[in-house]
């Protein structure tokens, strides 16, 4: 049935601390936190994270992409309008409705 939210918070693996290295050493390092914690069974990306609400059901409506609260990655995002804006993103943060299957628009993505 319709109605109901859950809220979903998952690292992001394209966040240049993890795609630069994969691009220079074509390799990463499991560590004991963070995006690439030991314990994490998968990795999300933007598209990613918003399938998997699809799959269990829920539409994306907004999301909120973490990681900004840095003046260097707030310099970075101004200085290339915003195009790597992915790759400084830590974390997506995103609410899941259930709707009708389907029914997945745009997602309308804030900045934290």
């Amino acid at each position: 049935p319709d109605g109901g939210t859950v809220i979903v918070s998952v690292p992001n693996i394209a966040h240049a601390s993890v795609s630069l290295p994969l691009l220079l050493r074509a390799r990463f390092k499991y560590q004991d936190a963070g995006i690439l914690d030991r314990t994490h069974v998968r990795f999300f990306d933007r598209e990613a994270v918003v399938a998997l609400m699809n799959e269990a059901g829920f539409v994306v409506r907004r999301g909120v992409r973490l990681g900004f609260d840095g003046p260097r990655a707030r310099l970075i995002d101004a200085v290339t309008g915003h195009a790597l804006r992915d790759h400084l993103t830590k974390q997506y943060v995103v609410a899941g409705t259930r709707e009708a299957p389907g029914n997945q628009g745009p997602v309308d993505w804030l900045t934290a």
